[in-house]
């Protein structure tokens, strides 16, 4: 039997409404015995069932992945991921050379779960501890699921995790050489999921490359921060007049040149390594589309509050 949290009255309601979350401040029960990741069926104040997921210390203290009571073994896993992958085929997102988000987390009902596929290799992200203790059933359900468009799963959460946890990042199914290219919107692209930042590229602004280059013919185009240049393939396939790619990062603009080669789009580019602050003061010529994804400035509050302090000064 798995261990009970018992919610304060009148906590229950946001489940009630399937939202995956339990707040710590909702719990009426001593967790001080649970260790992260157990897993905990979350019970209302009355005594009613609401929903089963994995504990962890902290702000969130359980993100639930069913409310109906079934145990999490290895037909929900397969389930689960039979059809987020269905869902994904239906609308022409997952091909086997492809690049896909295959589960974005609370969005697929699997909350902590982040998978990217990148033409037959998985890269899995864990944002929850309990995630951990489920590896092996994930990778025989995409084994099932994928068939022969599965050939690797490399597992990527030692930046996702309490620092608490040790983790090592690598190989949990087959090997895959990085970079390793995949095709976005008939572009193609050198992802390199072991030393490249996220799990490898930034699949969440496929809509926002997509929408660039139909405003992109006959445009000049600065793409600031560019990492790894999605947004200026996109733009010089689509007929840019000419496109500036900027990064501070030297690899960033590498990276940028792969991709460039890749598709034999160096013609009408120009890659400039720069602070992209000093260069906006002082631009080269007239740009009509400038786009500005900067990373985050300050990860916490407090940073933000002195960033913000030394700004005004």
């Amino acid at each position: 039997m798995l261990p009970e949290i018992t919610l304060k009255k009148g906590k229950e309601t946001s489940l009630l409404r399937r939202h995956p979350w339990v707040f710590s401040g909702a719990i009426s029960s001593d967790t001080k015995a649970l260790l992260d990741g157990d897993c905990v069926r979350v019970i209302s104040h009355s005594g009613s069932y609401l929903g089963t997921g994995h504990f962890q210390h902290g702000s969130i203290s359980v993100r639930i992945l069913t409310f109906e009571e079934e145990p999490l073994d290895q037909k929900f896993w397969n389930l689960r991921i039979e059809r987020l992958i269905a869902l994904r085929k239906t609308l022409n997102l997952l091909e086997p050379s492809g690049i896909c988000r295959l589960c974005h987390g609370e969005g697929d009902e699997l909350p902590g779960l982040i998978m990217d596929y990148y033409n037959g290799t998985v890269v899995l992200q864990c944002h929850s501890v309990g995630m951990l203790f489920h590896l092996d059933a994930i990778k025989t359900a995409l084994q099932q699921g994928l068939g022969s468009d599965f050939k690797a799963l490399y597992h990527k959460s030692s930046d996702t995790l309490p620092k608490r946890q040790k983790h090592q990042d690598g190989y949990l199914y087959g090997d895959c050489p990085t970079p390793h290219v995949a095709l976005e919107d008939g572009i193609k692209y050198a992802i390199d999921w072991v030393g490249g930042q996220k799990t490898g590229f930034f699949i969440d602004q496929r809509d926002n490359r997509s929408l660039l280059g139909k405003m992109a013919p006959g445009k000049t185009v600065l793409n600031a921060f560019c990492y790894s240049g999605g947004f200026s393939l996109q733009a010089l396939k689509n007929g840019a007049k000419r496109v500036y790619s900027l990064d501070s990062s030297a690899k960033a603009i590498a990276l940028t040149e792969q991709n460039l080669a890749l598709n034999a789009f160096h013609e009408r580019h120009v890659s400039v390594v720069a602070d992209a602050m000093e260069f906006l003061k002082e631009l080269p010529e007239p740009f009509d589309i400038i786009v500005l994804d900067p990373p985050a400035f300050a990860k916490h509050l407090d940073k933000n509050i002195k960033l913000c302090k030394d700004t005004n000064a």
